[in-house]
């Protein structure tokens, strides 16, 4: 027996709105309150977005003023602080140590100059930085050498650090290069008044130390060392010196290297 089937027919209105996969948030309601779910969700997902955007505009703008006011404190302090440090000493204590007046003194030091500049008195406000380097597999190599320059109008500012101690009595020294100048030149070193490490970026004819008193004042032949009266330098301070020529043949040049000993001017430390 063959029973017919019921046939319902679909509907022609519903209230059931169909499940939207890419909605987060699932609507059983009639349309009107589904479109007003959806317009709070677009709302909300607008306001979070430009949050978010804000949150990243505030931390890139307070990153850029970190890195200004770090900048701004380093270069302050590397224009007006670094001339007032103190080199701070080695031997704290050593006074208090027990000598023993047979002691054998030790042989005299040879010391390099920490700062060589050429001042020109018809550039005064001009500096001239000396740091030669050259290019090597590993890097960039900064030598030592420094140029010492002497004419009519140019001088050079050597400065000492006396930084051993007990080696408090010191002259200068004073070698010229058969390279470096005719065969007689005047040559007349000046102390002068440096009390602190001396700036090469900031070394000119106006702004050298002031001169306080002539200490090699004679005629200099090539390959003749000539050396200075003794005079106090006291452990841990700095020692400077203006050197310049005058009258006929007043020009000297040449490049000082701390590893050619007959060729360059230095400092003798001793007990």
């Amino acid at each position: 027996m063959v029973t017919d089937a019921m046939y319902t027919p679909l509907l022609a209105h519903t209230d059931i709105t169909p499940h939207d996969p890419d909605d987060d948030y699932s609507c059983k309601g009639a349309a009107k309150d589904c479109a007003v779910v959806r317009g709070k969700k677009i709302v909300f997902e607008r306001l979070l977005c430009a949050l978010v955007l804000l949150a990243c505009i505030l931390s890139i703008l307070s990153s850029v003023a970190t890195m200004s006011l770090a900048a701004f404190k380093f270069k302050g302090a590397s224009l007006a602080g670094d001339k007032n440090l103190e080199y701070a000493s080695t031997y704290i204590g050593l006074d208090s140590v027990f000598r023993n007046p047979a002691a054998i003194p030790p042989p005299p030091l040879r010391n390099f100059p920490v700062v060589v500049g050429i001042v020109d008195q018809l550039h005064p406000t001009s500096s001239y930085p000396d740091t030669p380097s050259w290019e090597s597999s590993f890097g960039t190599v900064y030598t030592a050498d420094r140029e010492i320059r002497m004419s009519p109008t140019e001088t050079t500012v050597a400065q000492f650090w006396a930084g051993d101690y007990g080696m408090e009595r010191c002259s200068l020294e004073f070698t010229l290069p058969s390279t470096a100048a005719r065969e007689t030149v005047f040559v007349q070193v000046w102390r002068v008044d440096a009390p602190q490490r001396l700036s090469p970026e900031r070394l000119a004819w106006d702004t050298r130390p002031e001169k306080n008193g002539l200490l090699i004042s004679q005629e200099m032949k090539p390959n003749v060392t000539v050396r200075s009266e003794e005079f106090h330098c006291h452990s841990g301070s700095f020692q400077a010196f203006e050197l310049g020529c005058a009258g006929d043949g007043c020009l000297v040049d040449f490049r000082q290297d701390s590893k050619i000993e007959a060729e360059r001017l230095h400092a003798l430390q001793w007990v």
